[in-house]
């Protein structure tokens, strides 16, 4: 299917306001030869997040930062060697799941 200008001009406003390539392409021309998008309802694909990704660091003061900010007054990060990245990943696992724990909200 080739495109003429205006509707060249549409279907690159379509995509750019978030249709997707198949969307774009029922480009329809109506009675007055102006060009009108069809829309249609977008379905997403695939299983709701349960979860989320904390990402990773190797910025270990980062973690300590982090941990003394939401937890200062805790003892359980005491013994942590905040140069051994093992240690520091145990500390954060230590730290989620007692936030958990406690249903930490702000």
């Amino acid at each position: 299917m080739k495109l003429d200008g205006s509707e060249l001009r549409s279907f690159i406003a379509s995509v750019s306001h978030g249709s997707t390539f198949d969307m774009a392409m029922t480009v329809v021309k109506s009675k007055d030869q102006e060009v009108v998008v069809q829309q249609q309802a977008v379905k997403k694909s695939g299983r709701k997040p349960t979860k989320v990704n904390l990402k990773t660091t190797s910025n270990t003061k980062l973690v300590r930062h982090i941990i003394r900010q939401m937890a200062p007054n805790s003892d359980a990060f005491n013994d942590v060697d905040w140069d051994d990245l093992k240690s520091v990943t145990k500390a954060w696992d230590t730290f989620i799941a007692i936030m958990e724990q406690n249903n930490y909200e702000d």
